[in-house]
Formats: structure tokens, C-alpha cells, sequence
């Protein structure tokens, strides 16, 4: 279900509060079950203020401007190039105040939807034959930003796609993005492990500056960042930043923004709808020809060669 409006939020904080026990939609349709449902928010505006609204898990994204999600006193800043994800019933606030209209895509995972994925995917086969339906899970997620991969990228214009083609081929959709986004929580969060700290606590206290400085990264990517910047947002001096960001991450700043130029680069070369010259100037680089440079470096081919039957 899309829907191309914000519901009025006193009407949703209600249904809310009642777990959507009339099981209509904002749209008066009917639903299948009682909770939240899944539902993706498409929605163009320069304004929004959406407050303390207990949610499901939920991917936070624009297709287009910016906007922030914030969750337990903490704000991330989005643009097209990246997602935040919520906790099932945590309280989120998204934010939005620009000049010129953002463009949200937020996807809200229905709450049997997303029980009934997340205990697949933490069980065996024989543990599911055994007991297909066992008993309630969840994940506590720390919020953060992932910046959008190809994949993820493709899955999404895959639920938009399969959106009005019925329930099977959707809920397919819907879980083959639930997957990815699961399998890259369950990597990105083994990174924590790698950190030499033998108490939790420090690993965690350090994780979580870093990750600031990692949210930073993927919003200001095609700007001149400065290893201050970062060492500043995370609230380390420079040199232990540097040190510790390439344990956790396996490289250093430098080479993962240069690993998110190169990821958003292939992107934009796989529409076919800019110029090398646009697609240079949008992640960050001189001209077309370091563009090209940074690709062959990479790729082993030069941009002609990507993308072609």
C-alpha cells in the first residue's frame, strides 16, 4: 500500500494506540490484520513535522532533498543517498524544512509481516519444519545510517514495481528487501567486534561515536572532508579516530569515501541519464577524466565499458 500523503497524525497516534484494531487504513481500506500495517509513504513537501510516533521497523529514505529522523534525542540527516532504520516500537520524529520540495520514500514493515521474516531468517531450516511458527522476535537496532547500495537500490524499484500486482508477488518483494537490509544490519554490526577494547561498554561507547562520524560521511561524501571534521563529530582526537575507524571498518575514512563515491558513481553510470562531467561534480570529483581514473582503478574497465549488454 502507498499512499501519497502523510495520514492526519491524530488519527494515526489513535489507530496506534488501539493496534489498528478497526483494521482500516488511512484511505478507509480494509486490512488484513490488526497492528501496523506495511504501508510506504511517498510524499512530496517542503515542510513536515512528525513527532513521537511510535512505529514499526521502518526504512527512512528520500528519493529526492533532505530530511531527519531522530529517535531517543539522537537526529540523523538524510539525502537520497542513504537510509536510516527504526526499532519496531520505538518513537521516532522525521523532520522535514527545506527551500525546494523533498521527495520521502519511508517503508513501514507491517507488524506480523515483520515477525513472521525476522524468525525465518534467525532460524535453520530444521528449526523452521520443526516449528514454523515459534515465538516472537525482535532486534534492537542502534540508529544509524547505511548508505544505499545497487542492490538495495534495485530491491526498492522492485517493491515499487510489485506494488499493485497482489499480495504474493508483494509480500515477496517486501521480504527480499527485509533480507538485505537484515543481512547488512548483521554485518555492519560485527564490526563492533573486530575493536581491540576488551570491555563492552568501550566497544559500544566507540561504535557509536564512530558512527556519528560515519553518518556524517554519507551525507557530506562529495565535499572536501577533513580527518578534523570527523575526529570532531565523533568527539576523538585525530589520530585515535583514525586508528580506531580502520579497526572497526577494515579501511581508513579516507578510503571509504572513496569506496561510497565510487558505489554512488556506479549508480548514477547504471541509469544512463548523466553525463560523466554531472556524475563527477555529484560525488565529489574534479571533472569526467578523475571520474573515469577512479572507475578503471576499481572496475578494471573504464565507464564505456560498464553496463553493457
Amino acid at each position: 500500500m502507498i499512499l501519497k500523503e502523510f495520514p492526519d497524525i491524530s488519527w494515526l497516534k489513535k489507530q496506534i494506540a488501539s493496534g489498528f484494531q478497526d483494521q482500516k487504513s488511512w484511505d478507509n481500506r480494509p486490512l488484513p490484520d490488526s497492528g501496523w500495517p506495511s504501508v510506504i509513504l511517498n510524499v512530496k513537501t517542503r515542510e513536515a513535522e512528525r513527532v513521537n510516533i511510535k512505529g514499526p521497523l521502518s526504512i527512512f529514505m528520500n528519493v529526492k532533498g533532505w530530511s531527519a529522523v531522530g529517535v531517543n534525542k539522537k537526529n540523523i540527516k538524510i539525502n537520497e543517498n542513504a537510509y536510516v532504520l527504526t526499532n519496531p516500537g520505538q518513537h521516532y520524529n522525521l523532520l522535514i524544512d527545506e527551500p525546494t520540495a523533498t521527495e520521502t520514500l519511508n517503508i513501514h514493515f507491517g507488524e506480523k509481516f515483520y515477525e513472521e521474516a525476522l524468525y525465518v531468517l534467525k532460524n535453520d531450516d530444521n528449526s523452521l519444519l520443526n516449528n514454523p511458527f515459534g515465538q516472537h522476535l525482535t532486534l534492537e537496532l542502534p540508529i544509524k545510517s547505511f548508505f544505499r547500495d545497487h542492490t538495495f537500490n534495485q530491491l526498492i524499484n522492485m517493491v515499487l514495481s510489485t506494488e499493485s500486482s497482489g499480495s504474493l508477488i508483494n509480500d515477496a518483494a517486501l521480504f527480499a528487501l527485509f533480507q538485505h537490509v537484515f543481512e547488512e544490519y548483521q554485518e555492519d554490526n560485527r564490526k563492533g567486534e573486530s575493536l581491540e577494547s576488551l570491555k563492552r561498554c568501550t566497544r559500544e561507547e566507540i561504535m557509536k561515536r564512530l558512527l556519528i562520524a560515519r553518518d556524517y560521511i554519507h551525507v557530506y561524501y562529495p565535499l572536501p572532508i577533513s580527518l578534523q571534521e570527523l575526529s570532531a563529530v565523533s568527539c576523538l582526537s585525530r589520530f585515535h579516530f583514525l586508528r580506531l575507524f580502520k579497526q572497526a571498518f577494515g579501511i581508513s575514512p579516507y578510503q571509504y569515501i572513496k569506496k561510497i563515491r565510487i558505489r554512488q558513481a556506479l549508480y548514477l553510470i547504471s541509469k544512463n541519464q548523466h553525463t560523466l562531467e554531472d556524475i563527477a561534480a555529484a560525488v565529489g570529483l574534479k571533472n569526467g577524466s578523475s571520474l573515469s581514473r577512479m572507475i578503471h582503478q576499481s572496475q578494471g574497465v573504464y565507464p564505456s565499458g560498464l553496463f553493457t549488454d
